[in-house]
């Protein structure tokens, strides 16, 4: 079974994406776990995230967001496909490989835009970071392993789980699977840089952390200059 979590703020994009193509997905052993984040008054994406992993109970939990849709009605088939074939600490649907370029074969934004550099593969791809939009933990895994806190922000939990699962020697898989992301994209805001500087301190065997919208190096001093140049 795979449990599906998804913490919202939005009821009618959620009705709307997420859970109208659900129903039309061929494989239905799953469960839904939706985390509302404004009745439970959380104060970061790991609190609300943790919060719903911890009442999964099926082997593989999928982290989505609302605003996702799975167009095509195999992707969860395919999801426990590539899990039963691979050995994975955590796998995305978009993200950065190792040989730094970016990866996915989704599309976001109103205009359906691609999402990364790399569109053309059939295979799952090894990777740094991921993109959180669509996250597939392992339920023992996330037992080991749960989002930590980085304090009051709704970003990076991905990058910061990917980097854990890095330092514990986990693979992270990149799947060439299809969905629809409705986000536009422009979620940089000056909380984003402070949680980066988190991120920094915490991951100093890194010299660099890399997302999907950029790479970001782990020394004090040339990351505090960067942020700032970005923030203006």
């Amino acid at each position: 079974m795979i449990s599906i979590v998804c913490m919202y703020n939005d009821k009618i994009a959620l009705e709307d994406n997420l859970l109208r193509t659900l129903k039309n997905q061929r494989f239905q052993d799953y469960e839904t776990i939706l985390v509302d984040t404004k009745f439970h008054s959380f104060h970061s994406a790991a609190e609300a995230l943790n919060y719903g992993g911890k009442h999964a109970t099926g082997e593989l939990i999928m982290f989505i967001h609302q605003d996702v849709r799975l167009e095509m009605d195999d992707v969860l088939d395919r999801i426990l496909a590539y899990s039963s074939q691979e050995e994975f600490g955590i796998a995305g649907v978009a993200g950065i490989g190792k040989n730094l370029e970016s990866f996915s074969v989704i599309v976001h934004g109103s205009q359906k835009e691609k999402a990364a550099q790399n569109t053309d593969f059939s295979a799952p791809v090894e990777g740094i970071s991921l993109d959180e939009c669509l996250l597939i933990i392992p339920k023992f895994v996330f037992n080991q392993y749960q989002y930590a806190n980085l304090g009051e922000t709704w970003h990076l939990y991905g990058t910061d789980y990917c980097l854990q699962m890095l330092e514990q020697g986990m693979k992270i898989l990149i799947l060439p699977i299809e969905v629809w992301h409705l986000s536009e994209g422009n979620s940089l805001n000056t909380n984003y840089y402070d949680t980066i500087k988190k991120l920094a301190t915490r991951h100093t065997s890194f010299d660099y952390i890399y997302t999907l919208f950029g790479k970001w190096p782990t020394n004090r001093y040339k990351l505090s200059l960067k942020t700032m140049y970005r923030k203006f």
